[in-house]
């Protein structure tokens, strides 16, 4: 698949939905599987992440019935699951990886897990550490550091304490599982407060768990009961169309029905302080989800520093944000960038290459990314060919930095975006019809 930009000026006004939370679709399939009964999951995302979580609980027996828009899971408690017959492909998702391994991890059978080229160079010692602690017997590649990850059968887990050295959602998680099968009560300190969709449906599942501050407790051998829920947008996702409405002139648009989980919204509360015009209604609760319509306006923005503090509920947008930061003038800050090197792909050096063909001034200095703004540097009578790097998120960002800067471009292998966003060259055509193609 090929998109191919035309370079024309682009006004937005619509409503529009955007496609389901990835975070919370894994969750409530990889929840679900373990917990007691049948658990309903409406509107879930059909991605191939979250395939790949539905392919692996499927492998370790679980009965999923899947519909285009209801996932039915037969859950049989935590000790349901059934030794593997093959190898356990994660593909892309280092969110299967990750979380599925807690699980496993207290398993009496030997397990296989294994991801893609990408998946198996990310560092995966950040969670067989604490769980060797626990008890578990899990075995990586390249001395204990990469998948593929063997996993031997455990004569069972105890309880800890851990301070994880990087704020990822993916460990505490994978930890949470894990302390669901362990003798005692699991503790995890966190460096900075991460996205939390997995504290939320454990606690709507019934488990008792406790947040003091950055710190976590979870008593383990708690049983789970099933869960009916209706996922909300993505708000990883609307940050794309969010973007293309701030830096679009005379724009107006309304996203449906958004998840606005506190630990998830960083980018907005930064988008916010730059002066973006951003109206947030209809809030309400689902499942201990905040969930909310968005309205967008066209906002001439400000340039900020934004703190290391908050890089933990914004790290996915970080290109997003540098490509809106292009577009204004003055020098943004953005902190404490250096797990953008452990993604999908070297997001840091991905976005600065990108973004450096096209004149802007962006470069890091002591694990910050700056980005001087100045549009009139930005060379818009030049054909662009704009790399991925088999990296959604910079497919999904090149995209919005083409339409913004009005730029001719192309994006070879674009349904890379399928990872994680089905309909988005789709959702984008209804906005830019006329001024892009997907051939």
């Amino acid at each position: 698949m090929q998109v191919k930009f035309k370079g024309q000026q682009l006004l937005v006004n619509k409503i529009i939905f955007v496609s389901p939370d990835k975070s919370i679709t894994h969750r409530a399939i990889i929840l679900g599987s373990i917990a007691n009964g049948v658990s309903f999951v409406h509107n879930y995302l059909n991605s191939q992440d979250c395939l790949a979580t539905l392919q692996v609980m499927r492998q370790l027996g679980v009965v999923v019935e899947k519909t285009a828009t209801t996932l039915t899971i037969n859950g049989k408690g935590l000790n349901s699951l059934t030794e593997p017959n093959d190898v356990l492909n994660s593909k892309n998702s280092g969110t299967t990886m990750r979380l599925v391994s807690g699980i496993l991890a207290a398993q009496q059978f030997m397990s296989v897990i294994t991801g893609d080229f990408s998946l198996n160079n990310r560092p995966m010692n950040r969670i067989i550490r604490p769980l060797n602690e626990m008890g578990a017997r899990v075995h990586g590649k390249d001395k204990n550091k990469k998948a593929p990850l063997c996993i031997l059968p455990t004569k069972g887990l105890k309880a800890g304490e851990f301070s994880p050295s990087v704020a990822s959602a993916q460990v505490k998680s994978c930890l949470l599982l894990a302390g669901l099968y362990a003798n005692g009560t699991t503790k995890i300190n966190e460096k900075a407060i991460t996205r939390n969709h997995t504290e939320n449906m454990l606690r709507a599942m019934g488990a008792t768990l406790s947040i003091s501050g950055k710190t976590i407790s979870l008593k383990g051998k708690q049983e789970l009961k099933a869960i009916n829920i209706s996922v909300p947008g993505d708000f990883s996702t609307a940050s794309y169309f969010i973007a293309l409405a701030l830096c679009s002139n005379n724009s107006e648009l309304t996203i449906k029905n958004v998840g606005i989980n506190d630990t998830r919204i960083g980018l907005l509360n930064v988008l916010i302080r730059m002066g973006a015009k951003i109206e947030v209604f209809n809030e309400h609760l689902s499942n201990n989800e905040k969930i909310a319509d968005l309205k967008i306006y066209s906002s001439k923005l400000q340039p900020i520093t934004v703190l290391n503090t908050e890089i933990a509920t914004l790290i996915d947008e970080v290109p997003l944000l540098a490509v809106i930061a292009s577009h204004i003038e003055g020098i943004t800050v953005i902190k404490a960038v250096e797990e953008l090197k452990n993604k999908e792909s070297n997001r840091l050096i991905a976005i600065i290459t990108e973004l450096s063909k096209i004149g802007v001034n962006i470069y890091t200095e002591n694990n910050d990314l700056y980005i001087n703004g100045n549009e009139s540097l930005i060379n818009q009578n030049n054909m662009y060919t704009f790399e991925h790097y088999h990296d959604h998120r910079i497919a999904m960002s090149m995209a919005i930095c083409a339409l913004t800067h009005r730029l001719k471009a192309h994006i070879n292998n674009a349904e890379i975006v399928n990872i994680s966003s089905p309909s988005f060259w789709q959702a984008l055509r209804d906005l830019a019809s006329i001024t892009m193609e997907v051939y």
